[in-house]
């Protein structure tokens, strides 16, 4: 696993695939963990995702630029996806990065979002979780 990733985690259980920044990356690692998420995403698919950047330290123009391939990613394999602590990124960014998906305040609002009690384990676990 690439160093970048280390900031990184996705955690999944049964449909939903939580996937966290916890630091901002350079922009050599950001194509870097780029691929390597998308290589994963093909090899072990998921039915939902929630992108949470509530760790993320600092918002610079690369965790940005994630941001928006990752959407554009998942949007292109049509997945429902939910963001959290978006609401720090300018109305501009906000907008871009998004792409039109729900933006939501924390874990529990985006389990309710989803709907499925059983598929969210991930969510409670993740609540209490903090970066390495």
């Amino acid at each position: 696993m690439v160093d970048s990733l280390n900031r990184i985690t996705r955690q999944s259980s049964g449909q939903i695939d939580l996937l966290q920044i916890h630091d901002d990356l350079k922009e050599v690692e950001i194509r870097e963990a780029y691929e390597v998420l998308k290589r994963s995403f093909v090899d072990r698919p998921a039915h939902q995702i929630i992108l949470d950047i509530k760790n993320l330290q600092v918002l610079s123009q690369g965790s940005i630029e994630l941001l928006r391939k990752l959407v554009g990613f998942f949007q292109s394999l049509d997945l429902p996806l939910v963001l959290i602590g978006a609401e720090r990124l300018s109305p501009a960014d906000l907008i871009e990065v998004s792409q039109g998906f729900p933006v939501m305040d924390n874990l529990e609002e985006a389990r309710v979002y989803f709907g499925s009690e059983e598929d969210s384990k991930i969510l409670k676990k993740a609540e209490g979780s903090k970066p390495a």
